[in-house]
């Protein structure tokens, strides 16, 4: 088993018709999943940089659709299909795309006091 030095974790969580709240994949996250797969292929990336995993909901739902970069624990939020060669390319580069990046609300992270 080859460890990556990156995982992102894509929602796929669906909510049922009618819900108060959205649902990363009704928006969507299984097609920016499919691409995020392709591109790390693509770039030869996928057997020992990163991989692309599905998840089930992120809690992050209005930012959705919501992709989760480990190690980093950072969140981009409604992320497109557009954004994918540039989120793989920030792995790379060793920093997050700071447009996408979902800003705490709580200084020291969403479970410091949970």
């Amino acid at each position: 088993m080859t460890k990556r030095d990156h995982y992102l974790f894509v929602c796929q969580n669906v909510r049922p018709e009618g819900s108060p709240r959205p649902s990363c994949g009704r928006s969507g996250s299984h097609e920016i999943y499919l691409a995020f797969k392709e591109e790390l292929a693509r770039r030869g990336l996928h057997k020992t940089v990163a991989r692309a995993c599905t998840s089930s909901c992120l809690d992050m739902c209005e930012e959705g659709p919501v992709v989760c970069v480990q190690p980093g624990n950072h969140f981009y939020r409604n992320v497109s299909l557009e954004h994918v060669p540039a989120l793989v390319q920030s792995l790379l580069d060793g920093a997050p795309a700071r447009e996408l990046v979902v800003e705490s609300q709580i200084p020291d992270g969403p479970n410091k006091d949970r």
